[in-house]
């Protein structure tokens, strides 16, 4: 028997599509605040808004795409999300009015979500399932490249071309991704697109917006993505506090270089040795890195910071929604992963807000020792959600071969 494949040309083709889908994504959110106050005199909090109403419009999304997918279809949501955000790209360049960049930026959001929740419930199907932990990880790279390009190239064409030549990199990758999407074959998935079993107990997936399954480790890497807000939000003014400016600018760097390095490994290890293997050195890496961020004093501690940060928030984004699925048995896929990045992009919005409150009593070594003994304490809540989950499986394992035992009896006794 051969074993099963990994790299097939769905998996190839739906990485990179979601590759130039945060391409895209990076290269706005990075100058859309000032492109908002230089180009139209928005205040700070309007020029917020653009950035954040991109999440609300992502949220909304995902909570459709979610309980939806299966019954719409997963080439109808994957189409719809690509021309929704190649025709978003487009209309940044004739957009002369604040209120109509808003409006933009809603709809840009929704696209993304509808987009990146398909695309992600494509590969969860895509992958085997001996190869789930290897097959998300490598995927999610694809997150991390976007992510480490994405910001690089925004102030590197800002600095000499300006916006338009920003809103037309980002048209252009949308194009490429819309016409790779034309590429995939949907074929399996329509026909073998899970359905819906009640038997009066469990509500149908289109029926909820959450895979309740799934909730516990979403909820757990959502307090660790709670903590890497902290990073997004404020590194570059603790890194001016300490006088490290220049070592801040390739934290990202850094940080995007240890993702690339370990998630490979780290999804191998989830395969063979289980979820909690992976997980929670995940989220131990997570805590030393801010624990070291805290102490952080010259370039090559904050360096270390992001390396370890790196290899923390690699580890529970790629185990975190392989475990998801995993907890779902399998069931629901576009539910789980609506689900996990549903609480994800929650943590990631109102981390800021709580955070700047807590900053005025902490200070920047304080907030950031703080989500280190989050991380410490998402250690132990895990392994509470991870022996449950183990009772749970061994419960059922348990059950089946009782059945096994009694049709055997019933089949010698007749």
């Amino acid at each position: 028997m051969e074993p099963a494949k990994l790299w097939t040309k769905n998996f190839i083709l739906c990485t990179f599509v979601n590759f130039l889908l945060m391409l895209n994504y990076y290269l706005l959110i990075t100058v859309m605040t000032q492109y908002a106050i230089e180009t139209y005199g928005a205040g700070s909090g309007i020029a917020g808004l653009t950035a954040s109403i991109f999440v609300i419009g992502t949220l909304a999304a995902r909570l459709f795409a979610g309980s939806r997918l299966e019954q719409i279809g997963h080439k109808r949501l994957v189409l719809t999300g690509a021309v929704l955000v190649f025709a978003m790209s487009g209309v940044y360049l004739i957009v002369e009015q604040i209120a109509i960049l808003l409006v933009v930026r809603l709809i840009h959001g929704a696209a993304y979500g509808l987009l990146a929740t398909a695309l992600g419930t494509v590969v969860t199907e895509t992958v085997p399932e001996s190869k789930r932990g290897e097959g998300i990880g490598y995927y999610m790279l694809s997150n991390t490249l976007g992510a480490a390009v994405g910001p690089f190239c925004a102030v590197f064409f800002h600095q000499h071309g300006g916006y338009d030549v920003i809103f037309f990199v980002c048209t252009f990758a949308a194009v490429i991704a819309l016409t790779s999407v034309f590429l995939l074959n949907f074929k399996a998935y329509e026909k073998t697109a899970p359905v819906c079993e009640n038997d009066g107990k469990e509500e149908p997936a289109a029926g909820r917006f959450f895979a309740k399954e799934a909730l516990p480790i979403s909820i757990l890497c959502a307090l660790i993505y709670f903590g890497y807000s902290s990073i997004l939000s404020f590194l570059m003014s603790f890194s001016a506090e300490i006088h490290q400016e220049t070592a801040a600018q390739y934290f990202f760097s850094v940080y995007a270089l240890a993702m690339l390095i370990t998630r490979p490994f780290t999804g191998k290890i989830f395969d063979k040795k289980g979820q909690w293997f992976a997980l929670v050195p995940g989220m131990l890496g997570f805590a030393a890195g801010m624990v070291i961020l805290c102490r952080a004093d010259s370039a090559i501690l904050l360096l270390t910071a992001a390396a370890f940060l790196g290899f923390g928030v690699g580890v529970t984004q790629s185990a975190g929604l392989a475990s998801a699925v995993e907890a779902a048995k399998g069931k629901h896929l576009a539910l789980v992963n609506s689900t996990f990045y549903i609480c994800l992009d929650l943590a990631v919005g109102v981390g800021p807000l709580l955070l700047g409150n807590l900053l005025g009593f902490t200070g920047y070594r304080g907030m950031y020792l703080s989500m280190a003994i989050l991380a410490l304490l998402c250690v132990f809540l895990y392994h509470g959600v991870y022996r449950r989950q183990v009772s749970d499986r061994a419960k059922v394992v348990k059950e089946e071969l009782r059945r096994e035992y009694v049709y055997n009896r019933r089949e010698l006794n007749s």
